[in-house]
């Protein structure tokens, strides 16, 4: 049995430990199209809402929506060639993106990669029985059949800043932070930082209705954080540390022995993913488009779970980030919240699809 908690990865803040809610069983299904939100899912975000329309092919799936007439067009200029040998440009909202091609690669945990997830000193783990590992397995085969913009560094606050005073989106909520400033997000200490506190839907407001984009589909964020080699982490196999990402190194330890909170974006060249992304894992989660469902092991092409709860409607948050393990600083372990919560340490990557 799989299921899509509200408390899906344990987080630490009071809302959510005030919001806990039945688990609620979700179906999996591998179906075209990228999701997009639902009306239910852009309550009180009246601009994206109205450029929504219910899919004529079945009331629960999510249809894309048509591009916002505001949105600015990606720049026509010939793209210059990243260190890894991928297209980059920069849209017309300052963002730096890398050109993302179709492929096949092999998306979960396989039954291998599942037991390294034991550590040698817990001699009875069994990886059937934790969840993290249940949740990004089975593995199965995806193809990707289109190349896709993605954003090579995660929102800052100050690009999110620039939405919010257009009118477009609202103030995420607080971020934790370890340093001597109160005040996180308006700060212009924290201008490179990633936003965060910003739920799903605001999330899919800022990608949609101000990048004229759209959050990543999960196959589409894993497959540029790993690409096709199987590998469990952007750089490969090099053993985790905090020169390749910012995460919460000692699970033993209570006095979080981290970088004292979130990073500058990019501050982790060692750790970029196969394509040139930087922090795929660690500093903040990422909402990807998905609800939370299980994972079936059959092929499928262009996957997104766009089917669910409209009573409580979980998504899919990925990479780990300051506040989380080892465990969760992985290209393939799932997060998972209601879409509504401003979750203090999760935050936006936003992709664009190539035109014709």
């Amino acid at each position: 049995m799989w299921y899509c908690e509200t408390i899906g990865r344990l987080k630490l803040s009071l809302d959510y430990a005030l919001a806990i809610l039945p688990a609620l069983l979700l179906t999996c299904g591998c179906v075209p199209n990228a999701a997009q939100p639902s009306p239910a899912d852009t309550a009180g975000h009246p601009s994206l809402t109205a450029s929504l329309q219910p899919s004529p092919t079945a009331t629960t799936m999510l249809s894309p929506s048509p591009t916002p007439t505001t949105a600015p067009p990606l720049p026509t200029t010939t793209p210059y060639v990243n260190t890894w040998g991928y297209p980059i440009i920069t849209d017309n909202r300052g963002h730096l993106m890398v050109r993302i091609p179709a492929g096949t690669f092999v998306m979960g945990l396989t039954g291998e990669q599942a037991q390294e997830f034991c550590r040698p000193e817990w001699a009875s783990c069994n990886p059937q029985g934790w969840p993290q590992i249940q949740e990004a397995s089975p593995s199965h085969e995806v193809t990707l059949a289109h190349d896709y913009w993605m954003d090579v560094y995660e929102v800052t606050n100050a690009q999110y800043l620039g939405c919010e005073n257009a009118g477009v989106c609202r103030p995420p909520g607080d971020a934790w932070i370890f340093g001597p400033d109160e005040v996180y997000y308006g700060n212009p200490a924290y201008n490179n930082y990633p936003v965060l506190a910003v739920s799903w839907t605001d999330a899919a407001v800022f990608c949609q209705e101000w990048r004229g984009g759209r959050l990543p589909t999960e196959a589409e964020w894993e497959y540029a954080a790993r690409g096709t080699d199987g590998r469990l982490r952007p750089w490969g196999d090099a053993e985790l540390t905090l020169s390749l990402a910012n995460y919460l190194p000692n699970e033993d330890d209570d006095d979080w022995p981290g970088l004292d909170g979130p990073v500058p974006v990019g501050s982790f060249p060692d750790g970029v993913s196969p394509f040139g992304l930087y922090d795929m894992v660690g500093n903040a989660y990422e909402w990807v488009a998905d609800r939370y469902v299980q994972y079936i092991e059959e092929s499928c092409v262009d996957p997104v779970a766009s089917e669910g709860s409209e009573r409580i409607p979980c998504r899919v948050e990925r990479g780990g980030s300051y506040l989380y393990w080892s465990m969760e600083a992985t290209a393939v372990i799932r997060g998972s919240a209601r879409q509504d919560f401003q979750l203090a340490d999760t935050g936006i990557r936003c992709v664009r699809d190539v035109s014709p």
